[in-house]
Order: structure tokens, then C-alpha cells, then sequence
């Protein structure tokens, strides 16, 4: 039938939007708030062209659209989906067979929007704010070219300019170490990694980025004198021989066991009391502040500092009528009357911490001056500030922008909504600039108040939408999107009932000042969304919980749980359990494999039982969020040794290294150090490392620490493991620093500058939730860098503590406007209650990631200091509610050590299969290699990484070691590296794999030098760079091709080890070359009949008679202290510990292929070697750097063999003693 009228874009939400008012929509997890916005769009472009005809007014274009997100990733997938549905909208046009005048305009003005896409401004909200004001640098008063850095940079360059400054001498110097030593005590976390100086650095940025809406308290108070302290102790001293003489007259009628306490504390208090005195004149500020530490820390019963060495009035009451009982009286009272003044030591730490705070708040602004530098929060504020002092630019951004779409407003703060406002809200005075501002997002999904998000904004911006608010007349407030497109019926039916029952108080979540949030009850589409399940057989629910055991350790119950977790990933993904799902990109039902399932956890503390878990079954992983090296606790402490040894001297540098780890002299006995004795061994050394530093000579300086001080072999309450890691860490740094000095002939002080920039610098961070996508590994992420994903499988693995188990660091909490930040907890039932009501936000974006099935820990009882509380409570509350289509069971362990399961509903979702479960993939099939085994396209097929498969391979028993960073194809470092000026990443091994699978190696073989290589192809390596996201500026482009350029020159030019012509890789013809060949390798006699050993050679080349393979490593090495890492004698090692399985199974796939190839004719002679080459070690002028080789013969090929059956035997009973 002839088409002659466009049918309606979609049934989308967005129709309902009326678009000449604001909006205010909320959008609970997975209800297509993306597509919402995307038709919105649509619907604005439309509308706007229906409004034009039949008059004089030009359409808004998509220009005109100001569409903001959060991540470069959800900026980057919106224009994505608004370009394909612009494409829609133009097909829908073009495929009309009679269209009208306007139809044929219409389809004009869409083909305009499309052309313009890349004109219109979908990006996020830091990089609008960056670019508005370098357009209007002018009028914003900003500089056009300053250089973007972290929010850490200026503020952590301030605080280390202060340190060094000894604090600009604000503080009392003598007071400084007794502070220091608190904030030490109350903020280093070794478990965390952080410090005091990261603790103030973050409030500093805090501050820094709100200055108005953020207060510190308590505010900074006058700090004492020492002689008042000391004097104090001095009058003390004085009272207390009279005062213990009372005591003794009536010691008889105090309990026993109470004046036994009493008299050991007061022994502490006279013992430490005496040192105090005898370091104050001459000062010693070592001695003085341990004692004085020793003095408050003292603790009897409820009593602690000088009060725990007086008797109280309870105490009391069996001696009022003993005769020195008076005077006792009046002597404490005095005791007690001069501690007081000792109270202002209490709150000392705090005020130090504030008034420092905000003193490098103020520097790093001067600092960024300096530098011309600029932060992501100095451009929020800086557009704020601007718009509210520039009424032109006001009304030039109003004609620029008519309509605001704001995505995940839920984490914004007010800077941020000020500008939003005034753009879109505040009246202006051209009618015919004013705007329509949208705001989406989900109050329940706020949980980045850690960040500076701040959901006050966010309710408080609904309030003025709403009925009665400020911009009611001009706004409407929808109904929360209620269509969950994400997860499967019976999981969304589950979780209502965990989230609506009454009883179970996890909704409504209150907020100070607003009314509380409301959890509306989501419903699936009437049409499958996107969780498709064709088959289940793993008789598990789509809800589950695991029962843990009546037990109070954390970590026993964490211990317990990942057992249980562990071998439920091993059920899921196993054949027999045939679940098999819709995947993203795929056309067929597909099996459910390893990166399907991710564990949700609070913190690394909580990965490593997982990690452990993992080892020992196999279970290939990958966690992202690990601190890098410049991040870890060894770094800090290297900072710290390099100081002191740079502060010649200095005595209490002296004493800082005396008490490391590098001597481990107790504090009690650095008095016997005062003399500052030649004759020690410690001062000997501590020379002789002066002398390496002032010499240069740092090879030396870092062996010498590592060999001859307490760090070359473990402490005594140090495990051996702990030790090798943190010694690796060690060796890691030194390498990194000596390679930094020697190129640039570095002092000690210059060495320490650029320690300091590396643990600033956030370069090696990149977006972790994009790394390792593509391998087949359970994925461990932590709850917040989740947010905004989904997985099939979701396992929670957190909220075992955090409720009340430890002292916090603050309280927070609002105020009016104001962000309170409070030091002291002065409001800690406050703080208490925005961390519950926190947790409930995260836990529900954590349940709610989950497509298929959620499995979480459920405690045996209640318990109010643990997060977990939250599930528990809701749980029971809705088991009785669950309806009849949810599906939930429970586990637990049963005395035998067996897990049991219970189902409570158990409704299913099924499909059914459109296609059968082993795939035929056709007649047509590329095949790279010669040898395919029989009906292979049909087979099932175990896919292992080699690092999967070397845990079996490298294993004693069921001691597996797996590595978490190895990859099948690459196994380039996690995190992008730029010790080198190329990065070492999967990015960049990825990319140049591909380079050299197209490569023309006779262009570096007819080059007599690396100026000779044509200026093309330097020219192609800037274009795959710039498509691999690679060059901020075009001199890192010509900086990252040249490099490219270098290693290809090297690698290709250097002679191999195997030729007697010393004939290089340049001189292989391409016809003598077969590049990426898939292998499909079977390894008989295996007790697993169905398995598949699947890969891809880089390289296979003929040379000489024989056929060799070689395979390109481009990860940075690094090795013990002093040696190349790419020498022959490392490269062995190197082999031997993480590619033995690799080469044992590339021997094999060779021997196979020619004997398929040469048939009857296959002689073993044909038979060549394996090359494995790093690209960085390589070098014409040192043969054999950088390329490890390996002849292959016969008995090689029989003993690899047995080695990979071995191996896969191991695996596969292993598996099956699980199942």
C-alpha cells in the first residue's frame, strides 16, 4: 500500500513532554532514561520545524540543543543513539513515495541536523563549562590557554611547599611533632593506603572547588604554648608527692583490684612524666612528644590522659571517712583544675587540620595563577562566577542555547545548577531568548556526596519545579519513568517487594529539609527489553540469598561468603547449568561465560578474599580499581627516607629514620641516640647513603638501602608474602627513579620533586570501566564506579562493616545552604543518619545493576552496625510478600560442609531457543590455518586464557597462582603507564599489533637509517593513534609516531637468533609471512573429551628450511634493581614465570600445522623455533636484547604435550569436583 503520511517517531516518553514548559523527570534504574533523552531531542527538532511552517521564524537546529551528561562515555553513547535515530527519522522520510511539500521540507531540515551533529553540543558538564570559557575568554576574564590538571595537582603542590616550609611557621614548632604524630595516629590507613596528607588534601579540594557552600569546622583556635604545657606538668609534679602520700592512708578501703590498676597507671604516669621534664630544657621534641603521647594515651576505665590516675567519687565512697581522705580531695581537684588547661591539646589536631586546609586552599589558587592552570571545579565555579557578574554573555549563551537537557542531575551541586538557572529559569528581559531548561535523573541512584554531589540541589531544584515553587507556573513535574527495559520480569518483580515492603524500611529514604524519597514500584515492558533467557538450568533463582552463619568477625563472614560465591560462579557458567541469554551485538542465543558475572564490592579490603577465592578455583578476573605504584604506601615511605636524607643535619630527620622501617629503633629508645653517636652503626650508614646522594650515584644509594638496612629481609610480625610485596614495590620505584636521574642528571632534592609529581599525578587513571571489556573474566568492581552499567550476573560482596565499627574521620551534614564538614562529630546522630541513608542509595544502584540474577549475603541476625542490616530486615519483611511471578531462594551451608538451597517463589522467564544451543555457522568460514579439527564449527568450545590455564600449569596441589593482568592475546600493564613517552596499556598493545599485522617490512629493510623511513608512514601511525583516542596535541602525536617508528626500526633491523646469515625480520618476504592465525588445537587422550584450546599466532614465517612462530610483547618490563630487564638472562626468567604454557602450547600448534600441511612428507626437520619479542628491548646493536628464543624439536613438542594435558587434566577434575 503507497506510504503517504510519516507515522509517529515512537511511543516514546518524550511525546508526553510538553516543550514549551521546563521539565522535572525522575527515572529509576533501567527505565530508559537514555532513550528518553534521545527522543526528546527528536521531539524538540520536530516540533520546532512544525512550528516554523506557515511563518517567518527559522526552526531551532540541534545547535540550539545543550545536552549534558557526566562521563565522556554516556556524552559519547547519547550522540551515538541521536545520530541513529536522526538516520531513522531521514529513512522514515525518504522511503514516503508520494511526499508532500512539507514532508520533503522536513526531510530537508532532518538531513540539516544530521550534517550538523557534530556542531551541536552533547558533551559533559566540566568539558561545556571548559569550552564556554575559552570561546569567551574575553568576557569570562579566563585564560584562553591554560593548561588543564587535576584537582589534586595545585593542592598537593601547596601542602608539600608548606611541609617543606616547616608551615610557613603558623604552628608552634615545638607542638609540630605532637600534632603530627596525631594526625599519623587518627588518619594513615595501611589497609586504605591513605594519609593525613591525602585526609587535608581532600578538604582542601573540597573547599577549593565550593568555597561558599562547604564549611570546615570547628574553626581553628588558638594553639598552646609549650611553656604552658610544660608548666602545667612542672606544678603537677609538685602536687603529686603530697597528693600519693593521702592516697596511701586510706588505700585499704579502695577495691583491690581497682587500686592495683590504679597504682600500674600512676607508675606510667610518674615514668613518663619524668622524660617530659627532663626534654623540655633543652627542648628535645622527639622524647617530649612521645612522652606527652604516652601521658593522654594512658586509660583506666572510662578515664583516660590525667584523669586516669585519680581516684573518682565512686571510687571514693568507701574512704570519706578516713582522715587524709579531705586533703586527697583538694589535691585531685587541683590535679584536675591544672589538666584543663591541657584540653586545648584536644582539640589541636582539628584546628590544625582546618586552618591548613583552607590556608592551601588559598595557595593552590595562587599556584593555578602561576602555572596558568585550571581544574574541572575552577571551571564550574568560574562559569558561575561569570554568568552572575556578565549579563552580555548571559543573553549571548541565551540566543546560543534555547533548550537544556541535564542528564544524571542527581550529581550536581548548586555551582552547577547556578548556571542553569540563570541560562534557562531566572527571567530575562528579550522574551525572545528565553529558554526551557530538563531536568533527569533518579534521587535513589545519588550516591557521590564523596565527590562534591550534592543531592540537597537536586530536591531542592524539584521543590521550585513543583506545585507552589518558584518556577511552577513555567514547569511541570512528571511522573517517575516506571518501565524497567533492563531486567528480567521476575527480578524486577523480586526487588519491588525488597524495596516497597513498609516493614522493611529501606523506603522511603529521608533527607534533612526535604521530603523524604519514595520507591515506586517498577514494571517490565509488555515486549521483551533487554534480559532475553532462552534456557536455565541452573535451578537458581533470579533473587538469591546466602544464610551466613551467627558469627561477629567480618572477616570470618566475608571468608564465608566468597567460598560460597566462588563456586557458584563455577555452577553458573558450567555446561550443565545451559544458560543461555541475549547478548549485546549478537543475533542467537548465547552461553553465559565468565565476563557476564561481576562482583560488586565497598573497597579493596573486600577484593582480596574474592582474589583468593578466584586463585584457588581458576576463576579468571579482573579488578580494575587497584591504587597504581605511585600510589601505594612504599611510595610515601620512599618520599619520606629520600627527605630526611636530603635534610643534612637535621637531628630529628635523624631520629624519623631511626624509627623506620629502615632501622626500627623503638621510640623509648632514641634518647639513646641523642648524642647523635658517630659510632653507630645507624649514623654510619646514614652517611655513607649522604655520600651515594651526593655523589649521584643512586644505583648505589637504593642497593644499599635495600640490602644493608631492616628492609632486606621480613620483620618479626611481617608475613613473608607482605614482605615480597612491598619489597617489589620498593625495587619498582628505585628502578623508575634511577632511570629518571640518569637520563636527566638529577639531584637528590630534584629526585624527590619528581617522586612528589608522580604521586600528584593522576595520567595512569584512565577509565578503568572500559579496560578489559572484551576478555572472558568475572568482573570485580567497586559499587560506585558501577553506576550506569549493567551485567547479567550480579554478585554483592560488601556491607559486612561500616555502620558505627570504627571512629569516623567527620561528620557531614547540612546546614541551611551550607555543606557542613565537621572534624570533631559534634553532630554524629546526624552523620549517622546521611550515612544510612547513603548506603540505602548505593545498595539499591548495586541491586539494580543486575539483568538476570542478584545474589547477596543475608546475616543470621540483626545487626545495626553492618550495611547489611539493610537486606536483612527487607528480606524478611518480604517474604511473605513476594508475589507469585518473582523468583527468590536462599542458601546455606549445612554441618557437613554442603550448600543447600530453598525456593520461596519460583516463577521463569523463558524465551524458548530460536536457534540451536551448538551453533552451526555455515559453509562459509575463514580459515587462517591449514589444520581445523573435524566438525569443529559445531563443537562446544572451552575457551582459556593462558593465564588461566597457568595456574594449573604453575600449581603445587591447589596452590594456584594466577595472574589478574595477563590477557589471552596481550599482556600489556592494566593501567596506562607513561614511564616511557609510549604508554604501556592493552590500548597500546592492541594498536601495535595491528601496525605490524600490515606492516611492509621491506620499507624498514631498504632503509639505511631511521631518518629514511617515508614521511606516510609516520602519517599512518598519527591516524590509527588519533583512532585509538591517543594525542591531546599534535605533538604527542609526532612524538608517539616517531617512537612507533623506533621500535619498528629496531625490532625489524635486529638479526634473529636462529639465522647463520644473521638475517633480520625485515628481509622475510610477506609471501614467507602468515600473520594472526587462529588456532583451534585438541589435545588428545584428555579426560575432557569436548575441549577446545582456542588462540591466534602472531606471527609464522618461513626462513632457512624451517618455520618459525614469534610473538610481539609490547609491555614495559621491569626488574630487580640494577639489571636490564630485556638482557637475555631476564628474559629467561620472564619466560619461565609467565609464558612456559604458552610456548609449551605454540609447539604443539606448529608440529600440528605441518604435519597437516606437508602430510606424508612432514619431516620434523621443518620444524624451527618459537621467538618471543619485546618491542621496547629490541636493538640492532645488541643482538639478542629484547628477543627471548626457543629451538623446537621432537622431544620439545612430546614434553610440551604432557605439560598442556597435565595441565587440562588438573583443570577439568578440579572442575568437576566442584560441579
Amino acid at each position: 500500500m503507497q506510504k503517504n503520511k510519516l507515522e509517529p517517531i515512537t511511543n516514546s516518553f518524550a511525546d508526553q513532554i510538553d516543550i514549551t514548559k521546563n521539565g522535572f523527570i525522575g527515572a529509576s534504574a533501567g527505565t530508559g532514561k537514555t532513550h528518553t533523552i534521545v527522543f526528546l531531542v527528536l521531539k524538540i527538532l520536530k516540533d520546532s520545524f512544525k512550528t516554523s511552517l506557515g511563518s517567518d521564524k527559522t526552526p531551532f537546529g540541534i545547535e540550539s540543543i545543550l545536552v549534558l551528561t557526566y562521563t565522556d562515555k554516556a556524552a559519547s553513547e547519547l550522540k551515538g543513539r541521536i545520530r541513529a535515530e536522526l538516520k531513522n527519522t531521514i529513512l522514515k522520510l525518504e522511503k514516503l513515495e508520494s511526499p508532500s511539500e512539507e514532508e520533503s521540507k522536513e526531510l530537508d531540515f532532518f538531513l540539516n541536523q544530521a550534517s550538523r551533529l557534530d556542531q551541536a553540543y552533547i558533551s559533559t558538564i566540566h568539558g561545556f563549562a571548559h569550552k564556554i570559557l575559552k570561546e569567551y575568554s574575553l568576557e569570562s576574564g579566563s585564560s584562553e590557554n591554560s593548561e588543564l590538571v587535576e584537582e589534586f595537582s595545585a593542592v598537593s603542590k601547596a601542602l608539600y611547599r608548606r611541609m617543606r616550609n616547616e608551615f610557613s611557621g603558623k604552628y608552634p614548632k615545638e607542638l609540630l611533632p605532637f600534632i603530627l604524630s596525631q594526625a599519623n595516629r587518627f588518619y594513615n590507613d595501611g589497609f586504605q593506603g591513605t594519609t593525613w596528607e591525602n585526609f587535608v588534601s581532600g578538604l582542601a579540594v573540597k573547599k577549593v572547588s565550593s568555597p561558599e557552600s562547604i564549611q570546615l569546622l570547628p574553626r581553628p583556635q588558638k594553639f598552646p604554648e609549650i611553656s604552658s604545657i610544660i608548666n602545667v606538668f612542672l606544678e603537677i609534679q609538685s602536687i603529686l608527692p603530697k597528693f600519693l602520700e593521702f592516697q596511701d592512708s586510706f588505700k585499704k578501703k579502695i577495691n583491690a583490684s581497682k587500686y592495683k590498676a590504679l597504682s600500674t597507671r600512676q607508675l606510667e604516669f610518674q615514668d613518663s612524666l619524668k622524660k617530659l621534664i627532663n626534654s623540655s630544657e633543652p627542648f628535645s621534641p622527639f622524647p617530649f612528644t612521645l612522652a606527652l603521647k604516652k601521658i593522654l594515651d594512658l586509660k583506666r576505665g572510662e578515664s583516660s590522659g590525667v584523669e586516669s590516675i585519680l581516684l573518682s567519687d565512686e571510687e571514693l565512697k568507701t574512704a570519706t571517712s578516713e582522715s587524709g581522705y579531705l586533703s586527697y580531695t583538694l589535691e585531685r581537684e587541683k590535679i584536675r583544675k591544672l589538666s584543663l588547661n591541657l584540653s586545648s591539646l584536644g582539640s589541636s589536631l582539628s584546628s590544625f587540620l582546618v586552618s591548613l586546609a583552607e590556608d592551601i586552599a588559598e595557595d593552590s589558587v595562587k599556584i593555578k595563577e602561576e602555572e596558568n592552570s585550571i581544574t574541572y571545579g575552577d571551571m564550574i565555579l568560574g562559569l558561575s562566577n561569570s554568568l552572575e557578574k556578565n549579563p552580555e554573555l548571559v543573553f549571548e549563551l541565551q540566543k546560543r542555547f534555547r533548550f537544556g537537557i541535564i542528564d544524571e542531575f542527581q550529581d550536581t551541586d548548586p555551582d552547577q545548577y547556578n548556571i542553569f538557572r540563570i541560562l534557562f529559569l531566572e527571567k530575562s528581559s528579550n522574551a525572545e531568548t528565553e529558554g526551557k531548561l530538563f531536568l533527569i535523573g533518579d534521587a535513589k541512584q545519588s550516591i557521590y556526596g564523596f565527590r562534591g554531589a550534592d543531592l540537597g540541589t537536586y530536591l531542592a531544584a524539584k521543590r521550585e519545579f513543583d506545585t507552589g515553587g518558584k518556577f511552577a507556573d513555567s514547569s511541570i513535574v512528571y511522573p517517575e519513568l516506571d518501565t524497567n527495559r533492563r531486567s528480567l520480569p521476575e527480578l524486577i518483580s523480586s526487588y519491588n517487594s525488597i524495596f516497597g515492603s513498609a516493614k522493611g524500611e529501606w523506603f522511603p529514604i529521608g533527607e534533612t529539609g526535604f521530603l523524604p524519597i519514595e520507591y515506586v514500584n517498577v514494571k517490565s515492558p509488555e515486549t521483551p527489553g533487554k534480559a532475553i533467557l532462552y534456557s536455565d538450568k541452573s535451578n537458581r533463582a533470579a533473587l538469591n540469598a546466602f544464610s551466613l552463619s551467627k558469627e561477629s568477625n567480618a572477616d570470618r563472614l566475608k571468608e564465608q561468603y566468597s567460598k560460597f560465591l566462588a563456586e557458584e560462579i563455577l555452577h553458573l557458567v558450567a555446561e550443565k547449568s545451559e544458560i543461555y541469554i541475549k547478548k549485546e551485538g549478537y543475533s542467537s542465543p548465547e552461553k553465559l561465560s565468565w565476563s557476564d558475572i561481576s562482583v560488586l564490592v565497598r573497597g579493596e579490603n573486600d577484593s582480596e578474599f574474592l582474589k583468593k577465592q578466584f586463585k584457588a578455583r581458576g576463576i579468571p578476573y579482573t579488578y580494575p580499581k587497584q591504587a597504581g605504584l605511585f600510589g601505594s604506601s612504599e611510595t610515601i615511605r620512599i618520599r619520606e627516607i629520600l627527605q630526611c636524607l636530603d635534610e643534612e643535619g637535621s637531628r630529628d630527620s635523624f631520629y624519623k629514620l631511626l624509627i623506620s622501617d629502615l632501622f626500627c629503633v623503638s621510640p623509648e629508645n632514641l634518647q639513646n641516640y641523642e648524642e647523635y653517636p658517630i659510632e653507630s652503626g645507624e649514623k654510619r650508614l646514614l652517611e655513607t647513603w649522604r655520600k651515594f646522594s651526593r655523589k649521584k650515584d643512586f644505583p648505589g644509594l637504593f642497593g644499599s638501602i635495600l640490602t644493608e638496612s631492616r628492609l632486606a629481609s621480613p620483620l618479626p610480625d611481617e608475613s613473608r608474602q607482605d614482605w615480597e610485596r612491598k619489597i617489589t614495590n620498593f625495587k619498582q620505584i628505585f628502578f623508575f627513579l634511577t632511570e629518571r636521574a640518569s637520563k636527566s642528571d638529577q639531584t637528590l632534592g630534584e629526585l624527590i620533586t619528581y617522586l612528589e609529581s608522580k604521586m600528584i599525578s593522576k595520567e595512569d587513571e584512565k577509565d578503568y570501566l572500559e579496560k578489559d571489556s572484551e576478555e572472558d573474566r568475572v568482573k570485580i568492581f567497586t559499587i560506585h564506579s558501577c553506576k550506569g552499567l549493567e551485567f547479567p550476573i550480579v554478585f554483592l560482596f560488601g556491607g559486612f562493616s561500616g555502620w558505627g565499627t570504627q571512629r569516623k574521620k567527620f561528620s557531614e551534614y547540612r546546614e541551611d545552604d551550607k555543606r557542613i564538614i565537621d572534624l570533631e562529630n559534634n553532630k554524629e546522630e546526624d552523620s549517622v543518619f546521611n550515612t544510612i541513608n547513603e548506603d540505602k542509595r548505593l545498595y539499591y544502584v548495586a541491586l539494580t545493576r543486575a539483568m538476570y540474577k542478584f545474589y547477596f549475603p543475608l546475616l543470621a541476625e540483626p545487626d545495626l552496625k553492618r550495611p547489611l542490616e539493610l537486606f536483612r530486615k527487607s528480606f524478611h519483611a518480604a517474604v511473605a510478600e513476594f508475589p507469585k511471578d518473582s523468583s527468590v531462594s536462599r542458601f546455606w551451608e549445612n554441618e557437613e560442609g554442603k550448600y543447600e538451597q530453598e525456593w520461596i517463589r519460583d516463577h521463569k522467564t523463558i524465551s524458548g531457543l530460536t536457534t540451536n544451543l551448538i551453533k552451526e555457522e555455515g559453509p562459509e568460514i575463514l580459515r587462517a590455518i591449514e589444520i581445523w579439527p573435524d566438525k569443529a564449527e559445531k563443537r562446544k568450545i572451552i575457551l582459556e586464557s593462558y593465564s588461566s590455564l597457568d595456574s594449573f600449569f604453575n600449581s603445587e596441589g591447589f596452590q594456584f597462582q594466577v595472574s589478574e593482568t595477563k590477557s589471552f592475546k596481550t599482556d600489556e600493564t592494566p593501567e596506562e603507564s607513561k614511564e616511557e613517552d609510549l604508554p604501556s596499556s592493552n590500548k597500546m598493545g592492541n594498536l601495535l599489533h595491528q601496525l605490524l599485522e600490515t606492516e611492509d617490512f621491506s620499507i624498514y629493510q631498504n632503509a639505511k637509517s631511521l631518518k629514511q623511513i617515508p614521511e606516510s608512514n609516520i602519517k599512518s601511525y598519527k591516524n590509527i593513534l588519533k583512532s585509538y583516542g591517543y594525542g591531546n596535541s599534535s605533538e604527542q602525536l609526532e612524538l608517539f609516531a616517531k617512537r612507533i617508528s623506533e621500535l619498528f626500526w629496531n625490532t625489524l633491523k635486529t638479526p634473529l637468533s636462529h639465522s647463520e646469515k644473521n638475517i633480520s625480520l625485515s628481509e622475510i618476504s610477506s609471501a614467507e609471512r602468515k600473520h594472526e592465525v587462529d588456532f583451534f588445537l585438541k589435545i588428545p587422550e584428555q579426560t575432557g573429551a569436548s575441549d577446545l584450546l582456542k588462540g591466534t599466532l602472531d606471527l609464522i614465517f618461513l626462513s632457512e628450511g624451517k618455520y618459525w612462530i614469534l610473538d610481539w610483547k609490547s609491555n614495559l618490563l621491569s626488574s630487580n634493581f640494577g639489571e636490564d630487564p630485556y638482557s637475555e638472562s631476564h628474559l629467561k626468567e620472564k619466560i619461565q614465570e609467565s609464558y612456559s604454557l604458552q610456548m609449551a602450547i605454540y609447539s604443539v600448534v606448529l608440529d600440528d600445522w605441518l604435519r597437516f600441511k606437508y602430510g606424508k612428507e612432514y619431516d620434523p626437520k621443518l620444524l624451527g623455533g618459537m621467538y618471543f619479542v619485546f618491542l621496547r628491548g629490541t636493538d640492532p646493536n645488541r643482538p639478542g636484547r629484547g628477543i627471548f628464543y626457543q629451538d623446537i624439536d621432537p622431544e620439545f613438542v612430546k614434553v610440551s604435550k604432557e605439560k598442556i594435558k597435565e595441565t587440562l587434566d588438573l583443570k577439568n577434575k578440579i572442575s568437576v569436583e566442584k560441579e
